[in-house]
C-alpha cells in the first residue's frame, strides 16, 4: 500500500493520531454512563469509532478489501443487504437510528483495528488493554466511594445494583470488569518488579471483592470459563503463572463477607429456585421475543430492524432494553437470514478460539485473548455485550486482534477464513 516516502510519512503520522485516539475510543463510552442512558451512549459511541476509522481510513479499505475476496464475506453482505432493505417496511430513514449506526461502524471500527494490530501488534493491544483497566479501575473506585461514603455495615446493594455512579447497572460494570480482569494477564506474564506485581495483584483482589458483593454471577461464570480455556494444554504452565492472581481473586471475594456487603449476594442466592428465577426472567424475555419474531414472514426472514426489543418489548419491561442473548438480539434486528449469518460468523470464531488454545505453540499473549473471546461468548447469551457499546467494543477488539494475529501466522487466506 505504501509507495513513496510520503506516503509513509503519511501513515506514520495517522498511526500516532489513532494511537492517542484509542484513549478517547476506550473511555469516552464508559464516562458517558454517568450522564447517558444505553441507547444514547451508542449514539455517542457511534461516532467516536466512527472517527477513528476515519484516521485509518485507507488501511480500513484495504482491509474490507480482503474481505470482500471471500465468499463468506460476499455472503454475509449481500444478506445484511436484504436485511437492510426490509428494515425501511418498519424504521424507515436508517441512518437516523443510532444502533443502525453503530452496527456500521462496529464493522469499520473492526476492519480499522485489524490495519492497527497489523502495524502495532503487541504493544498496540497493551496499549488498549491498559486503558480498559485503567477505565475500569476508575469505575470500581466510583462504586467503592459510594459504599464507603455510606458505611461498611449499611448494605446499599439493592439500590445501588440498580443505579451506580457509572454505568446504567451494575450488570454492565460486571461485564466490563470481567474482561478488565482478564486483560491484567497481559502484564501478569512480564512483570518483573514487586511494585508491579502488588498493583496486578490489588486489582485482582478489588475485582474478586466486586464481583462477589454485586453477586455477579454471569461474570463469574465467565471468568470460570477463561481460566479452564486458559489451562487448555498448558496446565502446569498456567498453574504455575496465574496461581498467585487467583489466589488474590478469591481473597478479594472472601474479604466481602467481612465488610457487611453480603446481604445482596446471599439475598439473590436465595432465589436460585427454579429456572426462571436463576435466569432471573430472561427466558420469560427471550419466550417474548420470539412470539414477537414469529408474527409476520417478513419479520422472521429479516427482523425488525436495530433496536427493535427497545422498540417493540421495552415497554413490558422496566428499564429493560435489549433481551440479554446475542442469539436473539440479532434474530429480532436481522431476522434468520442475518441472524444465522451472524450467529455463525461468532459460533466459529469461537471454535477457532478453541482451536488456538490446544496448540502448542500458541503464545500466552494469543491465549490469553482466544480464552477471553470463549469467556465473553458464554458471557454474551446471557448478558447484553452485543448491545451496549462500552462492552462491544472489547468483543470487537478481541476479534480483530486474533483474527490479524492468525493472518499474520498462516497468511491472509487462512485468516480470512477464521470466522
Amino acid at each position: 500500500m505504501i509507495d513513496t516516502p510520503s506516503a509513509e510519512r503519511t501513515l506514520k503520522l495517522r498511526l500516532k493520531l489513532a494511537w492517542w485516539a484509542m484513549p478517547f475510543v476506550i473511555a469516552v463510552p464508559v464516562l458517558a454512563t454517568i450522564w447517558m442512558f444505553s441507547s444514547s451512549v451508542n449514539a455517542l459511541t457511534s461516532w467516536v469509532l466512527l472517527g477513528f476509522s476515519l484516521l485509518l481510513l485507507p488501511e480500513t479499505c484495504h482491509q474490507i478489501q480482503q474481505w470482500w475476496k471471500t465468499r463468506a464475506f460476499k455472503l454475509a453482505a449481500l444478506t445484511l443487504l436484504f436485511c437492510i432493505t426490509a428494515w425501511h417496511f418498519y424504521q424507515g430513514d436508517l441512518w437516523l437510528n443510532a444502533q443502525a449506526r453503530l452496527y456500521v461502524s462496529v464493522l469499520l471500527f473492526g476492519a480499522a483495528l485489524c490495519a492497527w494490530f497489523e502495524r502495532t501488534g503487541d504493544a498496540g493491544l497493551r496499549w488498549v488493554a491498559l486503558l480498559k483497566i485503567a477505565v475500569t479501575c476508575f469505575a470500581a473506585l466510583s462504586i467503592l466511594s459510594v459504599i464507603f461514603s455510606v458505611s461498611l455495615k449499611t448494605n446499599i446493594w439493592s439500590e445501588l445494583a440498580g443505579s451506580p455512579p457509572i454505568y446504567r447497572n451494575i450488570r454492565h460494570f460486571n461485564s466490563e470488569l470481567m474482561m478488565a480482569t482478564a486483560l491484567l494477564c497481559l502484564f501478569w506474564g512480564g512483570a518483573t518488579r514487586i511494585w508491579q506485581h502488588s498493583v496486578l495483584l490489588t486489582i485482582f483482589a478489588l475485582s474478586g471483592y466486586l464481583s462477589v458483593v454485586s453477586a455477579a454471577r454471569g461474570a463469574l461464570l465467565a471468568l470460570a470459563v477463561f481460566g479452564i480455556a486458559l489451562a487448555i494444554g498448558k496446565l502446569v504452565h498456567t498453574i504455575k503463572t496465574y496461581l498467585l492472581p487467583a489466589l488474590a481473586f478469591l481473597i478479594g471475594g472472601a474479604l466481602a463477607f467481612l465488610t457487611g456487603q453480603t446481604s445482596y449476594v446471599l439475598g439473590r442466592a436465595g432465589q436460585l429456585n427454579g429456572a426462571e428465577n436463576v435466569s432471573s426472567g430472561r427466558i420469560e424475555i427471550w419466550g417474548n421475543a420470539f412470539h414477537i419474531l414469529l408474527e409476520t414472514r417478513m419479520s422472521l426472514l429479516f427482523g425488525y430492524g436495530p433496536d427493535s426489543f427497545r422498540n417493540l418489548l421495552s415497554g413490558q419491561y422496566h428499564k429493560l432494553i435489549q433481551p440479554h442473548n446475542a442469539f436473539v438480539q440479532w434474530l429480532m434486528d436481522f431476522g434468520l437470514l442475518g441472524g444465522i449469518v451472524l450467529g455463525l460468523f461468532w459460533i466459529r470464531l469461537n471454535l477457532a478460539s478453541l482451536r488456538r488454545l490446544r496448540a502448542a505453540d500458541t503464545l500466552d499473549t494469543n491465549r490469553i485473548m482466544a480464552a477471553l473471546l470463549l469467556a465473553i461468548f458464554v458471557l454474551s447469551l446471557v448478558d447484553g455485550l452485543m448491545y451496549t457499546a462500552t462492552a462491544l467494543i472489547i468483543v470487537v477488539i478481541t476479534g480483530a486482534y486474533l483474527i490479524k494475529s492468525e493472518e499474520q501466522r498462516h497468511g491472509p487466506k487462512t485468516a480470512a477464513t477464521l470466522p
